[in-house]
């Protein structure tokens, strides 16, 4: 249900699904890869662990006592004129290549190893293009007019009545609550930590029991 959900707070790629003993979690294969790099090296959590944590902060987040804290948080960010989600978003894009490629960069000067430094060559050669399309699209991204206050309510009321019935719901509607939620997950290893955010900007139902 969290497939392409959950990032890696250490390196920032998204933690791939897998089941173990009978249970799904998720993991990220970074130092599998690249064992030269600085990185955790055992990296994973399990979905049956998450699910709860995140249906209670969303419930919390779409309640009677915080809807109108939601709605207005949300209003904030739509109505920013520099810091739209789009530049933010180009943005995070060149700080994380920045890391990756310095990252790899490191790993290179402690192998002596042909296909090794080849395949970090190429993650980096990747990861510059990966950082020149940000800065493209940076550039060309220009400011509009965001969502009302009102459109943002329409959209964060029909999250909270579908939010209602996550426990009930089918793992398919389930996960089009979390996708209409634009739900994100960013994982911190080493403090066992998730960290949740979430950004509507649909304009409809979700599907599902709404």
């Amino acid at each position: 249900m969290l497939k392409g959900m959950i990032t890696c707070s250490s390196c920032r790629r998204k933690l791939v699904a897998n089941v173990v003993r009978g249970r799904l979690q998720y993991r990220c294969r970074m130092k599998d890869e690249y064992p030269g790099l600085d990185h955790p090296r055992s990296l994973s959590v399990r979905e049956d662990q998450l699910l709860p944590t995140i249906d209670r902060w969303l419930a919390q987040l779409f309640d009677e006592d915080h809807i109108d804290e939601t709605v207005s948080s949300l209003a904030k960010v739509e109505s920013n004129d520099i810091n739209t989600a789009e530049e933010m978003a180009a943005r995070r894009t060149i700080k994380e290549c920045d890391k990756r490629i310095a990252n790899f960069e490191t790993a290179l000067g402690v192998t002596d190893d042909a296909d090794t430094i080849t395949g970090f060559a190429r993650q980096i050669e990747r990861t510059r293009a990966e950082r020149k399309n940000a800065e493209l699209r940076l550039r060309r991204l220009t400011t509009g007019k965001g969502l009302t206050e009102d459109e943002i309510r329409a959209v964060v009321q029909s999250l909270a009545d579908a939010v209602e019935l996550l426990a009930a719901a089918s793992p398919q509607d389930r996960r089009r609550v979390y996708e209409a939620a634009q739900l994100e997950v960013l994982y911190d290893h080493e403090n066992r930590r998730a960290q949740l955010s979430v950004a509507p900007r649909v304009t409809g139902g979700v599907g599902g029991g709404t």
